[in-house]
């Protein structure tokens, strides 16, 4: 278990303070939410999850757990054992809690702890009494709505907490069609649909936000001027509301030349697949969705790189792929169009691998000079923007003469301070630096050369890390899995 160590939770200093845990979810942010209202009344809560998701990423602690069953146990049993003395209330979400439940409570009791089980929707909708009588275990039982009491009659209504300081008031716009923002995780589940109908038969404008985390989400509206804001409609809005050709005339207002075709009917990459068949529920075989879902990242990496070579060869051909009632690519210019596909042909210019002008402190990780090899997973915001790295990575650029390095690292490996972690740096094959990481946190590395080096093929270098174990962050997580066999993290690779 690791500490994010940017909750901002002050250390309890006075023992009639009350310590509650939430955990062991962070559903809809609504748990994150509720910490936060409690620390302002001056309560020592914290957010604990078995792994940080990806729209709701908050917490102050997450367990990221890995392996089967026997030892996720052990890291939430060692997680129990840990929070307990530290805990007088235990807030448990979505009928889940930290261990198995019939022996939960029974420990719960004999220490003395209180504990509330709160239920947050489709965790009791149509759910029989007997199926959810477990949660008279807690000594309290909460839903999110008086919709939801006559799931669990006996519960506290509490209505989900919304933190109006995150929102700028904004004045009401002069639009003549009023816009409505939908942002449903699962647009099966929440009736998107419906939303859509309504929509087209009130008038009404229409943008679906899908696959952002929530705070992100509010950025990119709060951050649009009002004429930004109007622009992005009059291109991109009314999604899912209009035909092919009602969006190519939206573009032909603004540019001389539009083309289109249907996209992604056939050739999709394996994260596409399931989501059309999970949250758009598109038909595909059982047995299809089923081999998908069981591909390693490497396995699904291989697979979308043949859709990607199928389509390439589809594109060559100028095969008019059906619709798909999805997605649509379209080409707007002012200038007259090529092919729709494959007009630049050309990418000489992405891989080339030139010298820097600057002949200072270069970042060769936000540089088009550098090239990472397939040791290096594509960046990723933990935050900040990083790359995770496989056992080994290397990275090729070219300079003149080297006089510094410089690079922050991290690591999630479970259990570090047991564990510890070996990296060792290498330079055109000269060791650099090994070094031991045996705690958590991003770890600033510097390495001033004796003298100015130059490269032994030409003025290429070539920088290779390495790392003596690698662990999978979610390899059974079915929401949201992840496989990859990562070891560390580095971001701010520079070099002078």
């Amino acid at each position: 278990m690791k500490e994010a160590g940017r909750s901002g939770r002050p250390p309890r200093t006075d023992p009639r303070t009350l310590r509650v845990t939430h955990c062991p979810v962070n559903i809809a942010g609504v748990p994150w939410a509720n910490v936060q209202a409690l620390r302002r009344k001056g309560v020592d809560a914290r957010l604990v999850v078995f792994e940080r998701g990806r729209l709701h990423p908050d917490a102050d602690w997450s367990l990221d757990r890995t392996g089967g069953l026997a030892r996720r146990q052990l890291t939430q049993w060692r997680a129990f054992a840990r929070l307990l003395p530290r805990t007088d209330v235990f807030h448990f979400y979505f009928g889940l809690t930290l261990v198995p439940k019939s022996l939960q409570f029974p420990l719960l009791r004999l220490a003395g702890r209180r504990s509330v089980f709160h239920f947050l929707g489709s965790d009791i909708r149509g759910k029989s009494p007997d199926e959810l009588a477990y949660g008279r275990r807690a000594g309290a039982q909460i839903v999110g709505s008086y919709d939801a009491i006559r799931w669990v009659p006996e519960a506290e209504v509490v209505p989900p907490g919304l933190d109006l300081t995150a929102y700028r008031p904004a004045p009401p716009s002069d639009t003549a069609r009023p816009l409505v923002l939908h942002a449903p995780s699962s647009r099966a589940r929440k009736g998107t649909e419906h939303v859509v109908a309504a929509c087209r038969d009130l008038g009404l404008d229409l943008d679906v936000v899908e696959g952002l985390p929530h705070e992100e989400a509010r950025r990119r509206y709060e951050e649009m001027s009002p004429e930004e804001l109007r622009q992005f409609i009059a291109i991109d809005g009314h999604v899912g509301l209009e035909e092919e050709q009602e969006h190519a005339a939206r573009f032909q207002r603004f540019f001389q030349h539009v083309a289109w075709e249907p996209r992604y009917a056939l050739c999709l990459s394996s994260d596409e697949f399931l989501k059309q068949a999970d949250r758009y529920g598109l038909p595909f075989e059982d047995d299809f969705l089923e081999y998908l879902r069981g591909l390693s990242f490497a396995e699904r990496r291989a697979f979308d790189m043949a859709m990607g070579y199928v389509f390439g060869k589809i594109s060559d051909l100028n095969v008019r792929l059906p619709r798909s009632g999805l997605y649509m690519f379209l080409k707007a210019s002012n200038a007259p169009l090529g092919p729709f596909y494959n007009e630049h042909r050309d990418r000489r210019g992405l891989l080339q691998l030139e010298k820097p002008k600057d002949d200072g402190e270069v970042c060769l990780d936000r540089s088009p000079h550098a090239i990472f090899d397939d040791g290096w997973y594509e960046p990723d915001d933990l935050p900040p923007i990083a790359r995770w790295m496989k056992t080994r990575g290397r990275v090729r650029f070219r300079a003149e003469k080297l006089r510094t390095f410089r690079l922050d690292l991290t690591t999630h490996l479970p259990d570090l301070d047991l564990r510890k972690m070996k990296i060792t740096l290498a330079l055109d094959g000269a060791p650099l630096l090994a070094c031991t990481l045996f705690r958590y946190g991003w770890l600033e590395l510097e390495l001033r050369l004796p003298e100015p080096t130059t490269a032994k093929n030409g003025d290429t270098f070539e920088l290779e890390i390495t790392a003596d174990q690698t662990w999978q962050p979610r390899p059974n997580d079915q929401t949201s899995r992840d496989d990859r066999q990562i070891s560390i993290a580095i971001c701010n690779l520079r070099y002078s």
